[in-house]
């Protein structure tokens, strides 16, 4: 009975790892380093640039811009891109 389990372990580890291409891997790291830099926001150093400002905010930080941006009367054609 035991001899079984393990060898339907193995084969889900195994599934799992044939599911895990590269790509997958590479979306991975950059999700884990998406989260690493939400918790751990670097509010020391100035925007270098406005790309440097969009890459170290959130998305709710996005959000709350744009609902402030639409109280106001000023418009500008405008997208929000986000992956």
């Amino acid at each position: 009975m035991m001899m079984m389990m393990q060898q339907l372990q193995q084969q889900q580890q195994q599934q799992q790892q044939k599911l895990m291409r590269p790509s997958n891997q590479l979306e991975i790291q950059f999700a884990y380093q998406d989260a690493w830099r939400v918790c751990h926001p670097d509010f020391k150093r100035p925007f270098a640039s406005l790309e440097d400002a969009c890459e170290r905010r959130t998305h709710s930080q996005i959000t709350q811009v744009i609902r402030e941006y639409r109280k106001t009367g000023y418009r500008v054609p405008m997208a929000v891109l986000v992956c």
